[in-house]
Protein backbone atom coordinates (compact mmCIF):
# COMPACT_ATOMS: atom_id res chain seq x y z
CA UNK A 1 0.00 0.00 0.00
CA UNK A 2 1.66 3.80 -0.65
CA UNK A 3 -0.05 6.20 1.35
CA UNK A 4 1.01 9.59 0.25
CA UNK A 5 -0.04 13.05 2.29
CA UNK A 6 -2.24 15.50 -0.11
CA UNK A 7 -0.36 18.79 -0.69
CA UNK A 8 -2.89 21.94 -1.29
CA UNK A 9 -1.84 23.46 -4.70
CA UNK A 10 -2.45 23.07 -8.09
CA UNK A 11 -1.50 20.13 -10.19
CA UNK A 12 0.55 20.05 -12.81
CA UNK A 13 2.08 17.38 -15.50
CA UNK A 14 5.80 17.79 -17.57
CA UNK A 15 5.78 15.58 -20.24
CA UNK A 16 9.56 13.94 -21.40
CA UNK A 17 10.17 12.99 -24.99
CA UNK A 18 13.58 12.27 -25.49
CA UNK A 19 15.77 14.49 -23.85
CA UNK A 20 13.45 17.21 -23.93
CA UNK A 21 10.57 18.25 -21.75
CA UNK A 22 7.17 19.28 -23.61
CA UNK A 23 4.86 22.46 -22.68
CA UNK A 24 3.86 21.99 -18.97
CA UNK A 25 0.03 21.34 -18.65
CA UNK A 26 -1.51 22.22 -15.45
CA UNK A 27 -4.98 20.74 -14.15
CA UNK A 28 -7.48 23.65 -13.44
CA UNK A 29 -9.56 22.38 -10.83
CA UNK A 30 -11.49 25.90 -10.48
CA UNK A 31 -15.05 23.95 -11.39
CA UNK A 32 -14.75 21.42 -8.82
CA UNK A 33 -18.04 20.82 -6.69
CA UNK A 34 -17.47 22.49 -3.15
CA UNK A 35 -16.55 19.53 -1.00
CA UNK A 36 -14.59 17.26 -3.02
CA UNK A 37 -10.86 16.57 -3.41
CA UNK A 38 -9.11 18.71 -5.45
CA UNK A 39 -7.22 15.92 -7.69
CA UNK A 40 -7.31 13.69 -10.56
CA UNK A 41 -8.94 10.88 -9.96
CA UNK A 42 -10.26 7.53 -11.91
CA UNK A 43 -13.74 9.32 -12.48
CA UNK A 44 -11.96 12.55 -13.85
CA UNK A 45 -9.89 10.47 -16.05
CA UNK A 46 -12.38 7.84 -17.33
CA UNK A 47 -15.95 8.67 -16.36
CA UNK A 48 -17.05 11.63 -19.54
CA UNK A 49 -19.44 13.77 -17.72
CA UNK A 50 -18.97 13.49 -13.92
CA UNK A 51 -18.39 15.66 -11.16
CA UNK A 52 -14.30 14.89 -11.15
CA UNK A 53 -14.65 15.23 -15.06
CA UNK A 54 -16.04 18.10 -15.30
CA UNK A 55 -14.33 19.83 -12.23
CA UNK A 56 -10.49 18.72 -13.55
CA UNK A 57 -9.64 20.50 -16.88
CA UNK A 58 -6.24 20.77 -18.59
CA UNK A 59 -4.76 24.00 -19.38
CA UNK A 60 -1.53 23.18 -21.24
CA UNK A 61 0.64 25.38 -21.56
CA UNK A 62 0.18 25.78 -18.15
CA UNK A 63 0.32 29.54 -16.89
CA UNK A 64 3.22 29.83 -14.49
CA UNK A 65 6.13 32.46 -13.85
CA UNK A 66 9.04 31.15 -15.97
CA UNK A 67 11.22 30.91 -13.18
CA UNK A 68 8.50 28.16 -11.35
CA UNK A 69 8.46 26.42 -14.88
CA UNK A 70 12.05 26.26 -15.22
CA UNK A 71 11.83 24.38 -11.82
CA UNK A 72 9.77 22.23 -12.41
CA UNK A 73 11.74 21.51 -15.71
CA UNK A 74 14.83 20.93 -13.79
CA UNK A 75 13.04 18.60 -11.44
CA UNK A 76 11.16 17.23 -13.75
CA UNK A 77 14.25 15.78 -15.29
CA UNK A 78 16.18 14.80 -12.80
CA UNK A 79 13.21 12.78 -11.35
CA UNK A 80 13.25 10.75 -14.75
CA UNK A 81 17.14 10.29 -15.00
CA UNK A 82 16.74 9.42 -11.00
CA UNK A 83 14.27 6.49 -12.15
CA UNK A 84 15.93 5.43 -15.28
CA UNK A 85 13.85 6.73 -17.40
CA UNK A 86 14.07 6.86 -21.10
CA UNK A 87 12.00 7.39 -24.20
CA UNK A 88 8.85 9.36 -23.06
CA UNK A 89 7.10 9.95 -19.75
CA UNK A 90 5.43 12.17 -17.48
CA UNK A 91 6.20 13.67 -14.21
CA UNK A 92 3.23 14.73 -12.42
CA UNK A 93 3.67 17.09 -9.54
CA UNK A 94 1.60 19.60 -7.25
CA UNK A 95 2.85 22.86 -6.34
CA UNK A 96 2.47 23.70 -3.12
CA UNK A 97 1.91 27.21 -1.19
CA UNK A 98 5.17 28.19 -0.74
CA UNK A 99 6.12 27.40 -4.91
CA UNK A 100 7.68 24.13 -3.92
CA UNK A 101 7.21 21.02 -6.08
CA UNK A 102 6.11 17.83 -4.75
CA UNK A 103 6.29 14.72 -7.16
CA UNK A 104 3.15 13.16 -7.32
CA UNK A 105 4.21 10.43 -10.01
CA UNK A 106 7.32 9.42 -12.45
CA UNK A 107 4.74 7.85 -15.54
CA UNK A 108 7.53 6.23 -17.65
CA UNK A 109 4.17 4.49 -19.68
CA UNK A 110 1.52 7.70 -19.93
CA UNK A 111 -2.34 7.42 -21.90
CA UNK A 112 -0.65 7.66 -25.44
CA UNK A 113 -4.45 8.58 -26.83
CA UNK A 114 -5.08 11.84 -28.99
CA UNK A 115 -6.57 13.28 -26.79
CA UNK A 116 -4.62 12.50 -22.99
CA UNK A 117 -1.96 14.46 -21.85
CA UNK A 118 1.06 13.69 -23.62
CA UNK A 119 -0.59 14.54 -26.89
CA UNK A 120 -1.86 17.47 -25.89
CA UNK A 121 1.47 18.82 -24.68
CA UNK A 122 2.97 17.51 -28.08
CA UNK A 123 0.74 19.26 -29.91
CA UNK A 124 1.34 22.72 -28.15
CA UNK A 125 4.84 21.97 -29.01
CA UNK A 126 4.14 22.16 -32.64
CA UNK A 127 4.30 17.99 -32.84
CA UNK A 128 1.08 16.31 -34.17
CA UNK A 129 -0.11 13.10 -33.26
CA UNK A 130 1.64 11.19 -35.78
CA UNK A 131 4.68 12.86 -35.63
CA UNK A 132 4.58 11.78 -31.71
CA UNK A 133 3.77 8.39 -32.34
CA UNK A 134 6.89 7.99 -35.02
CA UNK A 135 9.35 10.19 -32.14
CA UNK A 136 8.43 7.13 -29.57
CA UNK A 137 8.89 4.46 -31.92
CA UNK A 138 12.48 5.99 -33.09
CA UNK A 139 13.75 6.68 -29.43
CA UNK A 140 12.72 2.79 -28.41
CA UNK A 141 14.47 1.57 -31.27
CA UNK A 142 17.19 3.73 -30.41
CA UNK A 143 17.48 2.65 -27.32
CA UNK A 144 17.65 -1.00 -28.23
CA UNK A 145 20.73 -0.22 -29.81
CA UNK A 146 22.47 1.34 -26.61
CA UNK A 147 24.84 -1.99 -25.69
CA UNK A 148 22.02 -3.27 -23.21
CA UNK A 149 21.10 -6.42 -24.37
CA UNK A 150 17.16 -7.01 -24.67
CA UNK A 151 17.95 -10.04 -22.28
CA UNK A 152 19.12 -7.81 -19.39
CA UNK A 153 16.37 -5.71 -20.33
CA UNK A 154 13.97 -8.77 -19.54
CA UNK A 155 15.51 -9.66 -16.35
CA UNK A 156 15.87 -6.50 -15.08
CA UNK A 157 11.94 -6.20 -15.90
CA UNK A 158 10.84 -9.40 -14.11
CA UNK A 159 12.70 -8.62 -11.27
CA UNK A 160 11.89 -5.40 -10.77
CA UNK A 161 8.13 -6.95 -11.19
CA UNK A 162 8.83 -9.83 -8.67
CA UNK A 163 8.50 -12.33 -11.52
CA UNK A 164 11.01 -15.45 -11.90
CA UNK A 165 14.33 -13.91 -13.49
CA UNK A 166 14.80 -16.50 -16.36
CA UNK A 167 12.20 -17.11 -19.58
CA UNK A 168 10.86 -21.08 -19.24
CA UNK A 169 13.15 -23.20 -21.38
CA UNK A 170 10.66 -23.88 -23.96
CA UNK A 171 10.63 -20.67 -24.99
CA UNK A 172 13.20 -18.45 -26.53
CA UNK A 173 12.35 -14.86 -26.15
CA UNK A 174 16.22 -13.94 -27.67
CA UNK A 175 16.19 -16.12 -30.40
CA UNK A 176 18.86 -13.97 -33.34
CA UNK A 177 20.07 -11.49 -30.54
CA UNK A 178 23.87 -11.25 -30.61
Amino acid sequence: MLVQRYVEGREVNVGILGDGVLPIAEIDFGRMPKGMWRIVTYKSKWETGSDEDIGSSPRCPARLPAAVATQLRRVAIAAWRLVGGSGYGRVDMRIDERGRPWILEVNANPDLAPDAGLARMARVAGIEYGALVRQICELGLHRSRDGVTTAERWALAQRLSGVATEPPAALDLFAGEA
